[in-house]
């Protein structure tokens, strides 16, 4: 008998080595397995390591022996935390280790490879301006694997590169969940999260109530940096109340480029709503320092094989000196679409409202760059010169689009000269609706000094008394002008094949509402167009309404808007929505 108790107490004493081995806990209590973080790592065997919340741990770590392992904090005991019993009150860790408010490290330095995952946490008060190692939060440095954070606080760090969160290496795979808040950090560059190499940060549709909020750069990326081929893809976000709001990429500074989002050497960032949510980039700042130099208020990309995808998106109240929501050069890339009749806003699926440049390109500027625009509505911009787009030297093609309401007719310190700045470019032009703008002078204005500018307009609208003139042309070189099929408030300005100044008849364009009204508009099956292709509402472009005069080749409707409304079958949305 007494062997058989002496077995069975040997086995429960393995079992209890063993579960330890597994999870262990850590805090000020006796009953801890640690009283220090950096123990329960170096221990090796951990896979899950838990953390009161009863005081700060000051710390600064480095993971570089794990394969695959969890560290949760906000457990308001040792106890609890045996019993994996949760509270809502987070666990602090600091960089900050002689507690005299000035951090003395990186907070958390990642190496080697594995998946880790971080739940519950407050990561503060880091600090470090070193190359190798640079943000002052989370470093993952050559780094072999995915990092899952949810449910965490990264704020008050500095660092070099990367306040927040800094990625340096090829390898890395940065998974941001749900009420992940990076805020109040600052760096040189990335004052949020900075990445170098071909790493990936994915804040997927998942990620609720998490944002990039009110960090700073003294240089370039108020909230994210990325260079060197690092790829970044949002998918989530929130639309307004941008004051009290923590969601999306918001409120943050830089004191040259990209408020929001700085981006070059071909990086990459995907701006993809999913399941009808919007990805905001919202009420950003470049040139905060108001030294005159600061592009990209939202965002600035540049460089070869540098890009910028989107749908369903909010670029709004972002200010900066040229392209106050986003500003390109030097061969970046633009591509905006609207990717199916599921939209987080049934009219504004892509929309560029309220931001503002103090020189040009309230919405976007470009030098040297290549833009593609489909599906999006531009309200409420402002510039001196072109209060929404100015291209210079660039090429952009822009379809199915809506400008309205841009410009205050050179209010304030603003000059709103033109709706759209064209200087040595290339601009397609097809099947947009432009109304109701209060800019200066013309709708476009083309500046030929050193090539001729080339402009392509068709299937387009001009119902914007207000602006003035459709077309100005200045410069030593004249433009290549093609305009056909247009309806416009006037027809002197420009040369048109064909062209009416009928009143387009919206369906209430007091409400803002630029659809065309089927029982009332001229503007039905009146253009003649190679391809087919989506309207603003992603309904197939060429639809031959049987009440309109004329069929045949001849059965697109001009302006942003395809209406189908005299379509028995299909007006109610049961067509194929891809």
């Amino acid at each position: 008998m007494r062997i058989k108790i002496i077995s069975i107490s040997i086995l429960s004493l393995l079992t209890h080595y063993a579960n330890a081995g597994t999870v262990f806990t850590v805090g000020t209590e006796a009953s801890c397995d640690f009283n220090n973080i950096q123990l329960a790592i170096e221990n090796n065997t951990a896979s899950e390591i838990r953390l009161s919340n009863q005081s700060t741990f000051h710390e600064n770590l480095v993971l570089d022996d794990f394969t695959d392992m969890s560290i949760i904090g906000g457990y308001n005991s040792c106890e609890d935390a045996a019993n994996n019993i949760l509270s809502e009150t987070y666990s602090t860790i600091s960089g900050d280790i002689n507690n005299d408010d000035i951090g003395d490290d990186t907070v958390m330095i990642i190496t080697n490879s594995g998946t880790l995952t971080l739940e519950g946490l407050k990561i503060q008060n880091g600090q470090t301006f070193q190359l190798a190692s640079p943000a002052g939060g989370i470093t993952l440095l050559d780094f072999d694997g995915t990092l899952n954070l949810s449910k965490l606080y990264i704020t008050s760090n500095i660092g070099n590169g990367g306040g927040g969160i800094a990625i340096v290496g090829n390898t890395a795979e940065l998974v941001i969940g749900s009420d992940v808040l990076v805020f109040g950090n600052s760096a040189v560059n990335g004052g949020g999260i900075y990445c170098t190499g071909g790493s990936t940060i994915i804040m997927g549709e998942d990620a609720l109530n998490s944002g990039i909020i009110g960090n700073k750069a003294s240089l370039n990326g108020g909230g994210v940096y990325l260079t060197n081929a690092c790829e970044m893809e949002l998918n989530t976000g929130e639309y307004g109340q941008f004051e009290s709001s923590f969601v999306g990429i918001r409120q943050n500074k830089a004191a040259n480029h990209g408020g929001g989002i700085f981006l070059k050497s071909a990086s990459n960032i995907a701006l993809i709503g999913k399941n009808n949510k919007v990805v905001n980039v919202s009420a950003n700042i470049a040139d905060s320092d108001q030294d005159n130099f600061g592009n990209g208020g939202g965002i600035y990309a540049t460089g070869v094989g540098t890009t910028i995808s989107a749908s369903n998106i909010s670029i709004d109240n972002n200010t900066a000196m040229f392209g106050g929501g986003i500003h390109l050069e030097d061969q970046a890339n633009l591509s905006i679409k609207r990717d199916s009749k599921s939209c987080w806003n049934k009219n504004h699926c892509n929309f560029f409202e309220f931001n503002q440049a103090s020189n040009s390109g309230g919405a976007i500027n470009t030098r040297n760059a290549t833009i593609s625009i489909a599906q999006a509505v531009f309200e409420e911009n402002r510039a001196d010169f072109g209060t929404v787009i100015n291209l210079d030297n660039s090429t952009a093609k822009i379809s199915s689009s809506i400008f309205s309401h841009n410009g205050n007719d050179g209010e304030g310190a603003l000059l709103d000269e033109s709706v759209i700045f064209i200087s040595d470019s290339n601009l397609g032009f097809d099947f947009n609706t432009v109304a109701d703008n209060n800019a200066k002078n013309s709708v476009f204005h083309v500046l030929s000094n050193l090539s001729p500018s080339i402009i392509n307009v068709f299937g387009s609208i001009f119902d914007d008394v207000n602006t003035g003139s459709v077309l100005i042309k200045t410069g030593g070189i004249l433009p290549v002008e093609n305009f056909d099929c247009i309806a416009a408030h006037e027809d002197q300005s420009f040369t048109a094949s064909t062209v009416t100044t009928a009143n387009p008849e919206f369906v209430n364009k007091a409400n803002r509402d630029y659809h065309l009204n089927a029982a009332l508009t001229p503007l039905i099956d009146k253009c003649k167009y190679d391809e087919p292709f989506f309207d603003i509402d992603m309904e197939v472009r060429g639809w031959d309404d049987p009440t309109a005069v004329g069929t045949g080749e001849f059965v697109y409707d001009i302006g942003a808007d395809e209406t189908y409304d005299n379509d028995i079958i299909f007006k109610d949305d049961f067509e194929q929505e891809e």
